[in-house]
């Protein structure tokens, strides 16, 4: 009966749980352990949404060259059919406008108005540009399906999301297509700071800051 107890009561003692010490120990390896990774793991974070946005602008500005290469038509409609009036002139998606940075242009930060500001879904999706159908381009319904010249889309799949850090794309759409101007057209993204520094007609445009941007001016091909 005693070598019973005893044997149950060492039994009892190896389930006591963790000491102190040991506790201390894990807690310390585990605190080196983050210290360590979480670095990393933000790294990987960060440039996984870089890449994501790199891919978004460049799905944008495909779609573009598509629509262009569809209707003919090197703008998008504003609101309101009469071409002299001329095209839109800042085309954006769903998102916040970003702040205003150094070096970067207030023209990207415009409201829009459904005139000279609409948003992208309504020319490259929905085919109602200025939010009005009675402003639409024309279609293969239109115009007969071997039209070398027609809208035929949708040119990307919708909706067209803010960027990984919330804010909205934006493409300065008076220059976009062959044409007499010089300056750059592209998809535009402020960046993981979220601040517009990059200017808006500028031939040879490049990116301010973190900014990151698609070309698709006359001179690129997508």
């Amino acid at each position: 009966m005693k070598t019973l107890k005893t044997t149950l009561r060492g039994s009892a003692n190896s389930k006591a749980g963790w000491s102190l010490i040991e506790l201390t120990i894990i807690l310390i390896v585990l605190s080196i352990l983050c210290a360590i990774l979480a670095p990393v793991i933000g790294r990987f974070v960060r440039n996984a949404k870089i890449v994501r946005c790199r891919e978004d602008v460049q799905a944008i500005g495909c779609a573009i060259w598509m629509f262009i290469e569809d209707t003919g038509i090197e703008y998008f409609r504003r609101c309101g059919t009469n071409p002299a009036q001329g095209g839109v002139c800042l085309a954006v998606g769903d998102g916040l406008i970003p702040s205003y940075g150094l070096g970067g242009s207030n023209n990207w930060r415009q409201q829009v108005n459904l005139a000279e500001v609409d948003y992208l879904v309504n020319h490259l999706v929905e085919n109602v540009p200025g939010n009005s159908a009675s402003n639409r381009y024309r279609t293969p319904l239109d115009v007969g399906f071997n039209a070398e010249f027609a809208w035929r889309g949708p040119y990307i799949t919708p909706p067209i999301l803010p960027d990984p850090w919330g804010n909205r794309y934006a493409v300065n759409a008076e220059f976009m297509g062959p044409g007499p101007h010089t300056e750059d057209a592209v998809v535009y993204s402020a960046g993981p700071n979220g601040y517009v520094n990059t200017k808006w007609n500028v031939d040879g445009l490049t990116p301010g800051d973190d900014d990151i941007l698609y070309t698709f001016s006359a001179n690129s091909t997508p």
